[in-house]
């Protein structure tokens, strides 16, 4: 029995049952705590994941997927509701704010990277990813009706800014592991010739 339920946990169908379980029934509790129904969420998070009861592999291919349809909901909601008109008088300050934010987090990155030895290519990859960020208080402000104020306008916006250098140097990178793939199994059949001729 224990054998058959551990298997429906961790079945793609079991994973989503528990996750509509956790969404039905935290967002209500925490209201009664005077929280945003996000801290439950997360707090539920951390809870049925890999370090507390190990219900829910973080690195299941269910769980990516609906991490990153989560992630394409919440960008999309956030882009419907930013006022145009607004984030048109405010983007000088959010193409700013994101360019400021995009330096000094790849500059970040890059330096924690090298303190620890790594590369040049993964360093930089430290560096963009800790550059880019997510609304992911955005339903915490929403919840206040705070989505119209200015400075989530220009953050918005900076986010925006910050995604499409980010995303440029994580493919950069990828091509370039791609090519040292392939460079390195070019040299190995170069050698494994060359002792052959021998």
């Amino acid at each position: 029995m224990a054998a058959s339920l551990s298997h429906l946990m961790h079945h793609p169908l079991g994973i989503f049952a528990q996750l509509v379980a956790i969404s039905v029934l935290i967002p209500p509790l925490t209201r009664r705590l005077r929280l945003p129904d996000l801290v439950g969420l997360l707090a539920a998070g951390v809870l049925v994941g890999p370090h507390v009861l190990h219900w829910i592999d973080a690195k299941s291919e269910t769980i990516t997927l609906l991490s990153d349809i989560g992630a394409i909901y919440l960008l999309f909601t956030v882009g419907l509701e930013i006022d145009l008109e607004e984030f048109n008088r405010v983007k000088r300050r959010s193409v700013t704010f994101g360019a400021l934010i995009f330096v000094l987090g790849v500059g970040t990155g890059f330096g924690i990277g090298q303190i620890f030895g790594f590369p040049l290519v993964p360093s930089l990859l430290l560096g963009a990813l800790m550059a880019t960020h997510t609304p992911l208080g955005y339903p915490i402000v929403r919840s206040y009706g705070a989505q119209r104020d200015e400075s989530v306008i220009v953050s918005v916006g900076s986010m925006s800014a910050t995604r499409s250098p980010t995303l440029t140097s994580t493919a950069t990178k990828k091509m370039f592991q791609n090519v040292m793939k392939r460079d390195k199994a070019e040299s190995g059949i170069t050698r494994m010739k060359q002792m052959q001729a021998v």
